[in-house]
């Protein structure tokens, strides 16, 4: 049975999860290139 407590939790977890490819991963690298730079269209696909 889901609780509310339940729900909080995993709903942290996916937004901590989803933004930890910000911080860590290759969605950082690429966000500091100058291709991504000179295209901004671009950041929206890298999130």
């Amino acid at each position: 049975m889901i609780t509310g407590d339940l729900l909080g939790l995993l709903i942290f977890a996916m937004i901590a999860t989803l933004g930890a490819g910000r911080v860590l991963g290759v969605d950082s690298y690429l966000a500091r290139t100058e291709f991504v730079k000179n295209h901004p269209r671009l950041r929206y696909f890298i999130g």
